[in-house]
């Protein structure tokens, strides 16, 4: 059995051998997008296969032609593809004008707020017995409710304060308790 597919897997690439230059015509022809030249060969085996299964002499075409055609067709199928999900990056995409009259222009700043939560939780853990008299009201506030997991937003909101004043104090508590990790108290 493994003798009779070798012989196949010989005969194959024997064959492939003598169609690879529509391979190359077409590579040269198109541009896949992270595509490079082996993969086009791959596609073009896998290609020449199914139509070496499907040919009937009796059809009046010959495997060559077959080839191209269902080779070509497989390009443009990937090449549909593509553009098709180029199309959808478009669709889902919004201005910069769009983005900030329907979420404010804070998020601009606010990109970094799960590596800034990631911070601020280890530096708490290891500073947390001098931390509470080191923050004001506001910014002891923020900075609880910000660990129990609301985000700047809500907490403007749930305190009926503007986000630039719940931001700022979030970031004075988050230099004091930096302040205190690296002195080590």
């Amino acid at each position: 059995m493994a003798c009779k597919e070798r012989q196949y897997s010989d005969s194959f690439e024997e064959m492939f051998r003598r169609y690879q230059p529509v391979v190359e015509i077409l590579y040269k022809k198109y541009y896949l997008r992270d595509y490079d030249f082996d993969d086009w060969l791959q596609e073009g085996r896998i290609i020449f296969d199914k139509c070496l299964k499907a040919y009937d002499p009796d059809k009046g075409t010959t495997i060559g032609v077959l080839f191209k055609r269902s080779f070509e067709n497989r390009i443009c199928s990937l090449l549909r593809t593509q553009q098709a999900q180029k199309r959808k990056a478009q669709a889902d995409a919004c201005s910069l004008e769009e983005k900030i009259d329907s979420e404010g222009g804070h998020f601009l700043t606010d990109n970094n707020q799960q590596k800034e939560r990631v911070e601020a939780q280890m530096v708490i853990h290891d500073a947390l017995p001098n931390y509470p008299k080191e923050l004001s009201k506001l910014e002891g506030l923020v900075i609880m409710n910000f660990l129990k997991g609301l985000e700047l937003e809500q907490i403007a909101a749930q305190e009926k304060l503007p986000y630039d004043k719940i931001k700022n104090a979030f970031n004075r508590g988050k230099t004091k308790m930096i302040a205190l990790f690296i002195s080590g108290s």
